[in-house]
């Protein structure tokens, strides 16, 4: 297949059978003007433009591979920050665990009195219902003092 100067291929082995081709001398037509087709026969222009091409794609490549290795950096970044928030969790839930077995040592050693303060309570308790039940007794007692005393002064006139 050889390469025409107004963009077409000449190939001696197609035939004119096929819609495409035009004339008798068996060339293709490729449907773009020889204008705007770059000149292939320039060596150096299609080493420069596969070597663009290669640069192009090394630098997207690149980029992604920077876009990954910056989301990697933000995720161990956001790891370190989470372990250090756990660990001050972790620090203080130690303090918290230590401050409730601190005040379950003194909550048993204060068991003793606060055993001796529920019997005084008790005692106390029963003192006060001794006290309503004398003070009630005593009130009947003097209702009792007043009626006598009241009889022995009303003395029955002799007759």
């Amino acid at each position: 297949m050889d390469h025409l100067k107004d963009g077409t291929f000449k190939d001696e082995n197609v035939k004119n059978e096929n819609p495409i081709l035009h004339n008798n001398d068996n060339t293709i037509d490729i449907g773009v003007e020889a204008t705007t087709l770059p000149p292939i026969s320039s060596k150096d222009r299609v080493l420069a433009t596969a070597d663009d091409m290669f640069q192009n794609l090394h630098n997207y490549i690149t980029s992604e591979f920077e876009l990954t290795l910056d989301d990697y950096k933000l995720l161990e970044s956001m790891n370190n920050v989470t372990i250090e928030k756990y660990h001050d969790i972790s620090s203080i839930a130690e303090n918290i665990t230590n401050g409730i077995e601190d005040l379950n040592k003194k909550y048993e050693q204060m068991l003793p009195k606060l055993e001796i303060i529920d019997k005084l309570d008790r005692k106390v308790s029963h003192l006060e219902k001794l006290t309503y039940a004398i003070d009630a007794y005593s009130k009947r007692l003097g209702k009792k003092a007043i009626q006598t005393t009241g009889e022995t002064d009303r003395k029955p006139e002799a007759k």
